[in-house]
């Protein structure tokens, strides 16, 4: 049954502002790409990354201010997975629950809420890692033109069948604009089999949407039935239209979505495909231009891309950054920065220049010639030589501070998603300044930024904190300290109980406990005895921040394991 629920009686109206800019006719040139795309005034974030290059900088700041925690929503009915937006006053979040609210920008109230539907439980899907249901993963994308916020929802029939739906509402009321609308790829892969996990995105009155699979692509309980896919759905109504990736698998997951510049191209990046050192190419692993009508004009892919897919090294875990100058930064889990003509990716090993810099994940940030890059082993500064198309590292932050980065109010902050933590980093030095505990962080979670304030999904809860920067004169970070550390144990083929008391002694706590997803993988389990951690997130070794959650995931290992308990 759908809720809706109306806080407020009477509202101030919507400012109207210019909407994505539409496609065009012929492909120009890329020098002006990024600014014939704007990023969105600091007092609106709209989209993942605050404008379509996916940027991820607050384009007007608000005056710097002593960092200082402003306001935590109420408790929502689902975790958001996605970035909080903002437009006109409210901020926006959805979770995996199928809900969208909006939420007063200066005190955190609910002003409205509506559910899109029933969304899929975890344990009926072929496998995943969000739990225990899939609803809305993604960051939705406002238009300012219409008014409107849009939204994917993984759906549940209440049987065994998903379906990925758009819906609509008006930014002010909340009202529903249409019935939710089916939008998953017409390719013939299973809705049941896909994860909607990119961020939206507008282009030319179409909502943009990428897909990948539930589970990245390891072959797991029959988790690779799927291709990479790009759905474009017209706001008005009418047919969508789908690009596929060729190969088996090909996910495109990376959080930050799909970067649309100013004329109307799409870049996607793709991750591994399940092929072989005789696979011709079928655009897994690569960066791949679209067009407004979603034909391919141009792609990129490493040169050791085939031995990439057999070792699951995605360049896919990150969505395309746009840059200045007709640039364009890609990098994913092989480890390497690539910077690609925007015009013309460079197809097999055509890069303009490529580095060693990290494994990335989530997506990345530009602002004042600098790159700062989502690394799972701590946020990278690069320098960018946009003349000779190059780039340099310049620092690396501690290795739990792991999550997309975001630029505003003279920092450069990151969510901790292992040790649910916000930090914030001098850009030019890397130095800390600002570590703040959050109530919990999701995978690949990133701040949004408006009037002044830095929006934190955690957990089923978004805080807001008024952005800082360091007092003029200082060198002495503001860093939350306290307590012994954390100092991750090994927990392999550990029972829970064990393993809880383990993560107890260690100074650690307890996090998320993921069982077997599928009915016949929990029998299994009980006919060979009781469940033991096969995976642990932070890894073992590792000193975390006294009190850092430790997620596992259980299964049935050998019997000479389970005797271990």
């Amino acid at each position: 049954m759908r809720a809706h629920v109306l806080a407020l009686a009477a509202m101030a109206s919507v400012a109207a502002a210019a909407g994505a800019g539409g496609a065009a006719a012929a492909r120009a040139s890329a020098a002006d790409r990024l600014g014939a795309n704007p990023p969105v005034p600091g007092s609106t974030w709209t989209t993942f990354g605050g404008d379509p290059g996916r940027t991820n900088a607050d384009a007007n700041p608000a005056a710097p201010l002593p960092f200082a925690p402003a306001w935590t929503s109420p408790l929502l009915d689902g975790d958001v997975y996605g970035q909080p937006l903002q437009y006109g006053g409210l901020v926006y979040v959805a979770t995996e629950n199928n809900s969208v609210y909006a939420l007063d920008a200066t005190t955190g109230r609910t002003v409205w809420q509506d559910n899109v539907g029933l969304a899929a439980p975890s344990n009926r899907l072929a496998c995943g890692n969000i739990e225990p249901r899939v609803g809305i993963t993604s960051t939705p994308v406002i238009d300012p033109a219409s008014s409107a916020i849009y939204v994917v929802a993984d759906t549940w029939d209440g049987q065994s069948n998903a379906q990925h739906v758009l819906a609509g509402y008006d930014l002010a009321s909340g009202r529903a604009l249409f019935a939710p609308r089916p939008v998953d790829p017409a390719d013939g892969d299973s809705p049941n089999q896909l994860l909607q996990r990119p961020a939206l995105a507008l282009d030319g009155g179409e909502v943009i949407i990428g897909y990948g699979g539930n589970d990245a692509d390891h072959g797991e309980q029959g988790c690779d039935n799927y291709h990479g896919a790009v759905v474009a759905a017209p706001l008005a109504g009418g047919a969508n239209r789908t690009y596929h990736v060729t190969d088996p698998q090909g996910a495109i997951w990376g959080t930050s979505g799909p970067a649309v510049d100013g004329h109307g191209s799409i870049y996607v990046s793709s991750g591994d495909g399940n092929g072989s050192l005789t696979s011709a190419f079928g655009q897994s692993n690569a960066v791949i231009e679209l067009d407004a009508a979603l034909s391919q004009q141009s792609f990129f892919t490493p040169a050791a891309w085939k031995l990439d897919d057999l070792a699951d090294l995605d360049l896919g875990s990150t969505g395309p950054l746009l840059l200045p100058g007709g640039l364009l930064y890609q990098d994913g889990k092989d480890a390497q920065g690539y910077l690609l003509s925007a015009d013309d990716l460079g197809g097999i090993g055509g890069q303009l220049y490529s580095a060693p810099v990290c494994q990335g994940f989530g997506g990345d940030a530009y602002a004042a010639g600098h790159i700062y890059v989502g690394c799972i082993d701590g946020t990278r500064a690069l320098a960018l030589d946009s003349a000779n198309r190059r780039f340099a590292v310049l620092w690396q932050a501690p290795a739990t501070a792991n999550g997309p980065p975001v630029v505003a109010g003279g920092l450069v902050w990151t969510i901790g998603y292992y040790t649910s933590q916000l930090y914030g980093f001098d850009p030019a030095s890397g130095a800390l300044k600002v570590q703040q505990p959050l109530a919990e962080a999701m995978h690949f979670a990133s701040a949004g930024v408006a009037d002044g304030r830095l929006l934190v999904p955690a957990g089923q809860v978004v805080s807001a904190f008024t952005i800082a920067s360091p007092p003029p004169g200082s060198d002495s970070p503001l860093v939350v300290v306290g307590g012994s550390r954390c100092r991750v144990p090994r927990l392999r083929f550990y029972s829970l109980t064990r393993a809880r008391r383990a993560l107890a002694r260690a100074g650690c706590r307890l996090g998320r406990v993921y069982r077997p997803h599928t009915l016949a993988a929990s029998r299994r389990a009980l006919v060979k005895g009781v469940l033991v951690v096969l995976r642990q997130s932070p890894p073992a070794g590792v000193s975390l921040a006294p009190g850092t959650r430790i997620n596992l995931r259980l299964g049935h290992g050998p019997p000479a394991a389970q005797r271990r308990r």
